[in-house]
Order: C-alpha cells, then structure tokens, then sequence
C-alpha cells in the first residue's frame, strides 16, 4: 500500500464529499494500525486504542465507523468483543467510483 498517495487521495474524497471530522479522525487511526500491522489487505484492531488515537468516545466512534463503512472507505470483516478486522478499500477505486456516480447523475 502506498501510504502517501491513501493519505492524498482520501482528503482529497473527504474534501468534494463532506466526510465528518471524527470519521477522518478514525480513517487515520485505521491507516495508522495497518502500517503498524506490516501492510496487509486486512488487519485486526484494538477498538480501545483506535478510539483514543482518533480522540473519540464509543458514541464518536461509532458513528464514525458507521460513516467509514456506508461512504465505502472501510470494509469489516469480523468484530470480536474488544476488536474489529478492517479493509481499508483503496482511495484509488473509491475515488473512481465517486466520480463515474458523479458524472452519471449530471448527464440526467
């Protein structure tokens, strides 16, 4: 995973479509813990830990994480009692996708 070009290419999505500051606050935290992980496609988190990295209470995080997943920039792939297994899904395909719904709905 090419850290820099997630980082760019995310606020640059987060920008042209409004992603809270708690759900970027988390996405950090994620892109944090899977470089932490040695770079694999899924990685397994300690919820307590990502919360106080992003400086949010369950309530923030929850919502975040709810955001993250319904905008399309993470993936869960297994919850355990006091951890989660994540995808982040690459910026380069969520960028794209955004962009062809973009384009479909200006043309009608």
């Amino acid at each position: 995973m090419n850290y820099q070009k997630e980082f760019i290419l995310f606020f640059t999505n987060a920008e042209r479509h409004t992603v809270s500051a708690e759900a970027r606050l988390l996405w950090l935290a994620l892109l944090w813990a899977n470089f932490r992980s040695g770079p694999k496609k899924e990685f397994t988190a300690d919820n307590d830990v990502l919360m106080k990295r992003a400086a949010l209470n369950q309530e923030s995080f929850n919502r975040a994480k709810d955001e993250l997943i319904e905008e399309g920039y993470v993936e869960l792939r297994k919850e355990y009692e006091t951890s989660t297994t994540y995808r982040l899904i690459p910026q380069e395909i969520v960028f794209n996708e955004r962009d062809e719904v973009m384009e479909k709905a200006s043309l009608r």
